[in-house]
């Protein structure tokens, strides 16, 4: 399945996903190619990285940063 991992994810990593699902859709949500590919593979530094070099990043601001740490750390900022 495309998204197997998802469940393998500590609950702070999928409950971001969760949040940008909700904020993006999952259409554009699948359009982060790369942080998801990250998150696969465990690469979370990678994964923040990634989700913050975006056009939705510079939109949703704060949010972003917010959702990029919880990427990272597994943690609530």
């Amino acid at each position: 399945d495309r998204f197997s991992w998802f469940m393998d994810l500590d609950q702070v990593r999928q409950e971001a996903l969760v949040n940008m699902c909700f904020n993006l859709g999952f259409t554009r949500l699948l359009m982060f190619k790369n942080m998801l590919a990250a998150l696969a593979e465990g690469k979370y530094k990678l994964a923040a990285v990634e989700a913050l070099d975006s056009r939705w990043a510079k939109q949703v601001g704060q949010r972003a940063k917010d959702i990029a740490h919880m990427l990272e750390f597994g943690e609530y900022q």
